[in-house]
């Protein structure tokens, strides 16, 4: 077994309340020093500090094998662009204070290794710096598809991440640095889905015997959430099963899956499972156009606008709220309307998939609460799935200025499938801290649908509900801090 330890701390190696007294420690962001985000990697003094401080981190805790000293975590607009950083890229700025932090862990134990993590704006290969001795590559490709296996070349978005892991593999293995190779999968992650996990069994076979092929080390799962799992979700079975076997067959393993949780009906539950994941494959099946970028500011419909590349901080996401996957709201209309009936086409097969459910608790033991709780997770996912299809009508509607009336029929019918999401809490959720948590990504689905109502008002019409969720938002937080 291996002990991992980290995360994204490589910019607290370089105290923020340094800048007033050394601000050339610190990014050029092409007007000014700013202490915002990460460092400047060229800077000989910002290299000695990140090594001094980093091996302090390592004698702290001196029990793991890997150490996982990550950038900080944006998608682009973090890194240095002083003189001497001009010419690197986000990758080799990353890999020179990968570096720093290595020959810190060197001294200490050879036999450990850090992991630099491509993610991002650094997922492309660095081309101009090496890794050290006991840099260990870590590919992480989370705006991907999770429609099709990661080498799937039918998703031209999947293409561009296993070219990119691939001349990752090249450029370490180039230098003998290859063989501890791992990936960061998100198969697990209840915030890049949105509080639920879709099934992902026939892209999980397909990911693990894609990573296998390339000569990947490990692959690694996230799992974090904004609440509490009623159950363990079922991609953990699969991904344990699957990172042990890639070769066996998504269909045999939900079988075995079924036949012991509903050891009475397991057929209707795998029929469930399969149209849940059925549904699920057109929205995370996005394009290249879909892939989220920041929402414009929320001027009216015929104001014009810009996309902007830094991401709003503070009170500012009430404006500008951020995106992630699965909204792709804001792709090009074609794109867009067809999100729209692929995501039609998924409500139908939920109908179908709930039908079962009666059937499968019927059959069930006296007690039944593990498949209650299943249920509820299913129900969650379904939920979700309804509540995106509403939101992209909404979408598509003000992009074909339809009615003002038809606009306001949307806009009530893409609240009330927030609403149901909403309950789903007050039903399934118990202690304050998981209603707090989930009451989080909530109220960022809110902005969303606000967003949309503030480019239909005028701005005295706007700032009222902006300082309700203001309001929300800020009473959330403190409550999040108890």
């Amino acid at each position: 077994m291996t002990l991992e330890l980290g995360g994204h701390g490589l910019s607290a190696l370089i105290p923020r309340q340094l800048f007033a007294a050394d601000p050339d420690l610190f990014r050029f962001d092409g007007k000014q020093r700013t202490a915002d985000y990460n460092f400047c990697p060229s800077n000989p003094r910002a290299l000695q500090l990140l090594k001094i401080n980093a091996a302090r981190f390592f004698a702290a805790f001196p029990e793991a094998d890997v150490y996982h000293l990550w950038a900080d975590d944006l998608r682009g607009g973090g890194w240095c662009g002083c003189e001497r950083c001009a010419g690197l890229s986000a990758s080799d700025q990353a890999l020179l204070a990968t570096n720093a932090v290595a020959e810190a862990l060197a001294e200490q134990r050879r036999t450990a290794s850090v992991a630099y993590l491509a993610y991002h704006d650094t997922a492309a290969a660095p081309t101009s710096t090496v890794p050290h001795a006991n840099v260990a590559l870590c590919y992480a490709p989370r705006p991907r598809s999770y429609a099709y296996g990661i080498g799937d070349s039918y998703s031209a978005v999947n293409s561009q991440y296993a070219a990119e892991l691939a001349a990752n593999l090249a450029t370490f293995k180039a230098v003998g640095r290859g063989g501890n190779t791992r990936v960061f999968e998100y198969y697990l992650d209840g915030l890049l889905f949105k509080s639920t996990i879709p099934p992902l069994a026939t892209t999980l076979r397909a990911d693990l015997r894609h990573y296998c092929a390339v000569g990947v080390h490990s692959v690694q799962a996230l799992l974090t959430a904004d609440r509490p799992y009623l159950v363990a979700p079922l991609n953990a079975y699969l991904f344990a099963r699957l990172a042990w076997d890639p070769d066996q067959h998504p269909e045999t393993l939900l079988s075995t899956y079924t036949g012991v949780r509903a050891p009475r009906s397991p057929e209707v539950l795998r029929t469930a499972y399969t149209l849940l994941e059925q549904a699920w494959q057109p929205a995370l099946d996005f394009r290249v156009d879909e892939v989220p970028t920041r929402l414009p500011p929320a001027k009216s419909a015929d104001e014009p606008s810009t996309t902007r590349q830094q991401p709003a901080r503070g009170l500012k996401i009430v404006v500008d709220p951020p995106t992630d996957v699965l909204d792709y709201m804001m792709a090009p209309r074609p794109s867009s309307e067809f999100r729209l009936d692929q995501l039609h086409t998924a409500n139908a097969l939920l109908a179908t998939g709930a039908a079962q459910w009666p059937a499968i608790l019927a059959a069930a033991h006296t007690a039944n609460d593990h498949l209650s709780a299943e249920y509820a997770e299913w129900q969650l996912a379904s939920l979700r799935l309804r509540y995106l299809a509403a939101r992209q009508e909404l979408f598509v509607l003000a992009q074909r200025k339809a009615p003002k009336q038809q606009l306001a029929a949307a806009q009530s019918a893409a609240q009330a499938a927030l609403d149901a999401l909403d309950e789903w809490g007050r039903q399934h959720l118990l202690g304050a801290r998981a209603h707090v948590q989930y009451g989080l990504l909530r109220t960022l689905d809110q902005l969303h649908l606000d967003y949309n109502a503030d480019r239909r008002a005028w701005p005295w019409q706007r700032w009222p509900r902006r300082l309700r969720r203001v309001a929300r938002l800020g009473w959330l937080y403190l409550l999040n801090l108890r």
